[in-house]
């Protein structure tokens, strides 16, 4: 992958997943269920949303991580490199 196409798969994928996040809302926004509801305390250690993230005034900080191999330099070699996207998602009410 290069730069280029790293950067169009990282849009891509942060795209898609909200995207499928807001799709699952407007899905079942006629049942009992609710996809990422609005939480009323921060989330702490132990706690039932904690995965390690944090809250921002009542919406949860998630992470989306990338593990992806990009071409470098002039001979072409892959190089592997992680990162992670806090990001977050639309929230139903």
């Amino acid at each position: 992958m290069q730069q280029n196409e790293l950067k169009e798969f990282v849009t891509q994928s942060l795209t898609n997943i909200m995207q499928g996040v807001s799709d699952a809302q407007e899905l079942t926004k006629n049942t009992r269920a609710i996809v990422n509801p609005k939480v009323e305390s921060p989330a702490t250690p132990g706690g039932a949303l904690y995965k390690g993230g944090s809250s921002i005034g009542g919406y949860l900080v998630q992470m989306i991580d990338f593990d992806v191999i990009v071409e470098a330099g002039y001979n072409k070699d892959n190089v592997g490199i992680k990162f992670s996207v806090p990001v977050v998602f639309p929230y139903q009410k």
